[in-house]
């Protein structure tokens, strides 16, 4: 067997930049961890993210109401737009109506001519924004050096 020939501050040293190591990697850790809950969060409920960032003058309500007349009968619907409180009755699934009422009071839906649809799959990893890495406060702490020699100071007092 090869005895190390290191010294006691050369395995304290490099026993320090070991933990100062840990860490760091701790920290990104825990920044990871917060921005997969964040990814939790969004995947539980998508529309928070809209409804947080929404500012209140912008927001423009409408309430869609679908029903039959009889139980095998057509299917018939009504869209209100909630501030002015117009409506417009259709017949069908609405999806020509809609977008046309809609565009009176959001200049963007003037634009489309036809609704689109809207995908329900999930986003391949690869397209995924890439994570950001969160810088973490530095925090100060005696180096391991320094503990281990106050500590042995402490223990030689006590003999």
């Amino acid at each position: 067997m090869q005895k190390d020939k290191r010294t006691k501050d050369q395995i304290l040293r490099l026993l320090d930049r070991a933990l100062e190591q840990e860490e760091k990697l701790g920290g990104k850790i825990a920044a990871l961890e917060m921005e997969l809950a964040s990814c939790k969060k969004q995947l539980e409920n998508p529309a928070q993210e809209f409804a947080e960032e929404a500012l209140a003058s912008s927001k423009i309500s409408f309430r869609i109401d679908y029903y039959r007349t009889s139980a095998k009968g057509p299917l018939n619907g009504i869209v209100e737009h909630l501030p002015s409180r117009t409506n417009k009755s259709f017949s069908g699934d609405g999806m020509r109506i809609l977008p046309k009422f809609m565009g009176k009071y959001i200049p963007e839906l003037r634009q489309t001519t036809a609704p689109q649809t809207v995908k329900n799959e999930p986003v391949p990893i690869a397209e995924m924004p890439h994570i950001q890495e969160v810088a973490m406060p530095e925090v100060s702490r005696p180096r391991l050096l320094d503990r281990l020699r106050e500590e042995q100071r402490l223990v030689e007092k006590a003999w």
